[in-house]
Formats: C-alpha cells, structure tokens, sequence
C-alpha cells in the first residue's frame, strides 16, 4: 500500500534538506504527540546507517518500527526502511528545486504486509486510505509550515 504527499516549501533546497534532516526536532516533535523515539546507533551527525525504534499507538494496540536511514543524498533525497513485526516499507524523501527560493518536496510510503495479522490491518488501512492520505497530507503541510517559519525567523 501507498501513501504520497507533495508540498511546495518556501525556501531554497539547501535550507530545506538541513531543516528536514534535523532527526532530534524531528524526534522531539514525534514524542510530543505521544511516540517514543529511541536512537539505536553511534554515528555523528545525520548519516546513512543511522537507527531508531519507534513505538506508538496506532489503531489501538501499540506497535514498535525500526527505522534505518537507507539513503541520505544531501539536498535530494532521504529513504527511511521501515520494519516491524508484520509490516515493511520504505519512506521516501525526495527535494526538488523549482526556483532559488522555493523547493518541492515529496514524500512516498510505502508498506507491505510479511504475516497474515499484517494483512489483516493493511485491509482495515485499505479502507481508510482516502482519510489516511488526508492525514498524511494535513501532517506534512503543518510540519512543512512551521519548518518554513522556522527558517524565516531565522534567515
């Protein structure tokens, strides 16, 4: 199953990949709203090979992801594999140029189901997908806002 979502960002690619790429904001912003983020490796500064574990709550049962940063392509591209106990994926960042001062950002999910618990909830996600890509689309316009705001009060 896929998701998609596409903003348009008020700022220059550079800006917006260093915004983006920030994985502590991007960490405390994910345990605000009720995940708990936990790092699982050594490495300095963003990277490939970088790590997390991810648990939050999602249709009421909590589920646990680890991530690893697959692909890290300054100022153009950033894939996240996914893996739980059921499910794997990927999550894509890609940034694009449209003028000097604005960037296009995309951002593809895509998940698969490797057990039949697995396939059971990506039928239930099926039937919501018109409500999870509105969400999906909401969260990423909101986070695309305040990161802009961030880079204006600071630029």
């Amino acid at each position: 199953m896929k998701f998609s979502s596409r903003e348009t960002m008020e700022m220059p690619i550079e800006a917006a990949f260093a915004l983006l790429s920030d994985f502590s904001d991007v960490e405390e912003r994910l345990q605000r709203r009720g995940a708990h983020i936990a790092r699982t490796d050594d490495l300095t500064g963003p990277c490939r090979g970088m790590t997390w574990c991810a648990e939050f709550a999602l249709h009421g049962r909590q589920r646990a992801v680890d991530v690893t940063l697959s692909i890290f392509d300054p100022t153009k591209q950033m894939r996240f594999d996914l893996a739980s106990d059921g499910l794997e994926g990927e999550a894509d960042l890609r940034l694009a140029a449209i003028t000097e001062a604005q960037t296009q950002l995309t951002l593809e999910i895509e998940l698969r189901p490797r057990t039949i618990a697995a396939r059971i909830l990506m039928k239930s996600l099926k039937l919501a997908k018109t409500q999870l890509d509105q969400r999906l689309q909401d969260r990423v316009a909101g986070y695309i806002r305040e990161i802009e705001a961030r880079y204006h009060d600071t630029g």
